[in-house]
């Protein structure tokens, strides 16, 4: 992470914000349109990753709010 804000990106490092690992796919109010981007996505850029949760937050444009986690069992 702190590798990508070295050089030219290095001013737009919020340090105030603590780095969490993540996964960020696109988002948009329509499933459809999620389901989409992800498979998309797995084409594009297939990683291989454990997940153990899904974190639900609402981005307004301006600012992310925690909804809710929920732990994926059998993983």
């Amino acid at each position: 992470h702190d590798a990508l804000y070295e050089g030219p990106l290095r001013p737009l490092l919020r340090e105030e914000i603590p780095y969490l690992p993540h996964v960020g796919i696109g988002n948009s109010q329509y499933r459809e349109e999620c389901v989409a981007l992800a498979s998309a996505a797995s084409r594009l850029l297939p990683i291989r990753i454990k997940v153990t949760s899904v974190t639900v937050s609402c981005y307004d444009g301006t600012s992310n709010e925690f909804v809710d986690k929920f732990p994926l069992k059998g993983v």
